[in-house]
């Protein structure tokens, strides 16, 4: 934080209040990227509350717990920049069309899997898949404030809002469901909407010239 009040200001920027980011908010890019990033949130709620549940259900104790969460999180940060050149060099929607795909498969294949290190396996491989989601999402939504000429930290605090919706609403909504009912029922709202979002962002085919 210290270091951060050391770095100069870009010079001659235009003054921009909250008023100019909520317009952005209709922009199909950013939109889009926004949605990305509640996704990603959604996803690690249910996660973050579901599986350390079901492991303990299947015997694994605390350490194995976070060692999964801690072995996911180290690969995701090792696939990331992979991600981005992917993103760079084929567009931002090619790796997220891969990580939604992979998505729908773990979201599906999480409240049931067993014994726990089949399941533990299956978490370490398949979470990052949520993860990636955030680097071309953040792409996305840095091109449409950069097109719109939308201040880059206004578009930052709407991944910010982004996020914490939907870090909020999975983690909350999926223990009430699955109390209410099971598992099976969170993740399979999680799997749609993962699968919702892969096929409107499938590839378009291009008319044919006349």
């Amino acid at each position: 934080m210290a270091v951060a009040f050391l770095v100069p200001g870009p010079r001659d920027a235009p003054p921009q209040g909250l008023s100019a980011a909520w317009p952005a908010m209709r922009d199909r890019q950013i939109g889009t990227g926004m949605w990305l990033t509640t996704l990603a949130g959604l996803a690690f709620g249910v996660l973050d509350v579901l599986a350390p549940l079901r492991l303990n259900s299947l015997g694994a104790s605390a350490l194995v717990i976070g060692a999964t969460f801690l072995a996911a999180a180290a690969l995701e940060a090792a696939l990331s920049p992979l991600t981005g050149r992917l993103s760079d060099r084929h567009g931002p929607l090619t790796p997220v069309r891969l990580s939604l795909a992979v998505a729908v498969a773990v979201s599906l294949l999480a409240p049931l899997l067993a014994p726990a290190a089949l399941l533990v396996t299956v978490l370490i491989v398949g979470m990052p898949s949520f993860g990636t989601l955030y680097t071309p999402a953040a792409a996305l939504l840095s091109a449409g404030a950069d097109r719109l000429r939308l201040n880059q930290g206004l578009a930052f605090g709407l991944s910010n809002l982004a996020w914490a919706s939907g870090q909020g609403a999975g983690a909350a909504g999926s223990g009430v469901l699955a109390q209410a009912t099971s598992d099976l029922l969170p993740y399979t709202l999680l799997a749609s909407a993962c699968l919702a979002t892969l096929v409107v962002l499938r590839p378009r085919r291009r008319a044919a010239p006349p």
